[in-house]
């Protein structure tokens, strides 16, 4: 063998070395950067639809508010979903029954503190922090998957009192306690009715999760005590009740739990 073949195999084999030292610390460097399995679950996301039965383009959005409590029921998401029918839209032939204006001013509040600044429907709210077209299913999905990937900066745990006549729910707030707002809404899980006028004429629409009241407490106790007035509710069998916690000046959702009536 020449002195220039010599020289090819050994440059040859000093390659194949390099390559083989290389892939053995990449392959170290992987497993080194590839996380232990979390001991923390994705937090759970609220989801808030604005929605109205006087708006053509609303159905749609509610069905995929439907379509979002269906998937975290059989476990393919961690949702809690509210659906809020504004007012609005009433002076346009038909005055939706669920409607009321406290829920068109949270709207509007929302519109002061995210980067949308629109108040539309149907919009849906994402862990008070971003805003969708509330039919648009991929974009609100992506937004949820995301954000569920954030830290949970409250934990709240409620519980339904069983030795009370009243429905009395006590919770507990584990984290932040400064400058937040503790949100009570009691929900009806079904509502559905026929619409004879308005944009949704000849229609029977049907809703998940409709807000009947909420109710706001600044500055809360880390551990209470609420009395909820079911009174709203036109079936008590599909009542319940979502705590969840916002920053009080942005807004965000820092924690939110769901407690069945």
């Amino acid at each position: 063998m020449s002195l220039h073949q010599k020289i090819v195999v050994s440059l040859m084999l000093f390659a194949l070395f390099i390559v083989f030292l290389w892939a053995g610390n990449d392959g170290e460097s992987i497993k080194q950067k590839s996380p232990p399995n979390s001991e923390n679950p994705p937090q759970t996301v609220l989801v808030e639809l604005f929605t109205s039965q006087g708006c053509s383009s609303c159905p749609p959005a509610d069905r995929v508010l439907q379509g979002l409590v269906a998937d975290t029921q059989e476990g393919n998401l961690e949702v809690i979903a509210l659906s809020y029918h504004v007012d609005y839209w009433n002076r346009l032939g038909w005055k939706d029954p669920y409607s009321q204006a406290v829920f068109s001013e949270r709207q509007r509040q929302y519109a002061q503190v995210l980067p949308d600044q629109r108040v539309y429907t149907p919009q849906m709210i994402i862990q008070g922090q971003r805003a969708h077209v509330g039919s648009r299913e991929k974009e609100v999905k992506a937004s949820i998957a995301s954000i569920q990937q954030q830290p949970a900066a409250i934990i709240i745990t409620a519980a339904l009192n069983a030795a009370s006549t009243k429905q009395e729910i006590t919770y507990e707030i584990t984290g932040r306690m400064n400058g937040i707002t503790l949100q009570m809404a009691l929900v009806e899980t079904y509502l559905a009715n026929d619409v004879p006028r308005g944009e949704n004429s000849g229609h029977h629409l049907a809703h998940t999760n409709v807000v009947r009241t909420l109710t706001s407490t600044l500055n809360p106790p880390r551990q209470g005590t609420v009395i909820v007035d079911t009174s709203a509710l036109a079936n008590t069998a599909n009542g319940k009740v979502v705590l969840f916690v916002q920053d009080t000046e942005y807004m965000t959702v820092l924690g939110v739990t769901e407690i069945v009536l």
